[in-house]
């Protein structure tokens, strides 16, 4: 009787070694695109400094043909939802980046992860936009990467975009 027991145990190596590699990149996939689950950006909302509506004046398409594209918008508010006291008042001018693609982009063209991604096309035609912003040393910073922004064609009296307790 010949004994295979050497063979069995590479084999269960390799096949072990494989598995790994496996997991691996599959764990460096879901990395990549990045996406957060809903209560993360429910959180970041709650914790934004601001949370505006815009009239939107300006957006700034980029031209360097980079792949991952940042708009500016910059605008003037119209309602103040949540602001620190005194830090914001209505017609004060706002700029902010927000992540754009082309509209000859394709979806392959767009890179994946946690920011949401609108047409330069959605921006510019949107007389409104409603977002959550931190203020950095920098300036205005999305709160929320972008997913409670919403676009609207005329100012409310009440948010557009409400989180459920």
């Amino acid at each position: 009787m010949i004994s295979h027991s050497g063979s069995n145990e590479s084999f269960i190596k390799v096949a072990a070694v494989a598995a790994m590699v496996m997991l691996m990149v599959i764990a460096a996939a879901s990395m990549a695109s990045a996406i957060l689950p809903p209560d993360q950006y429910k959180a970041m909302r709650a914790m934004a400094g601001y949370h505006l509506q815009i009239r939107v004046v300006e957006v700034t398409a980029p031209t360097d043909g980079k792949r991952k594209r940042s708009c500016t918008v910059r605008g003037r508010v119209v309602s103040i939802f949540r602001s620190p006291p005194g830090r914001m008042a209505l017609e004060d001018e706002v700029a902010f980046p927000v992540s754009c693609r082309l509209d000859d982009d394709t979806d392959d063209e767009i890179l994946v992860g946690p920011d949401a991604v609108f047409a330069v096309r959605e921006l510019n035609e949107s007389p409104f936009i409603e977002v959550y912003l931190n203020r950095t040393e920098k300036g205005f910073v999305l709160a929320d990467y972008g997913m409670g922004i919403r676009l609207s064609s005329c100012p409310t009296d009440t948010p557009l975009s409400v989180d459920a307790p």
